[in-house]
């Protein structure tokens, strides 16, 4: 990518989301495996 510019506009966590406490990533609610430890269905397999 030499001589171009990216451009990336960051939002704020939406309200139906969570950040995974094992991977730190922002997932939807839908892939929440476990509310109490916040952990998403990825890390948590």
């Amino acid at each position: 990518m030499r001589d171009e510019e990216l451009s990336l506009r960051v939002l704020p966590r939406q309200a139906d989301e969570f950040t995974c406490t094992s991977c730190f990533l922002v997932h939807h609610r839908s892939q929440l495996a476990d509310a109490h430890r916040a952990v998403c269905s990825d890390c948590a397999a």
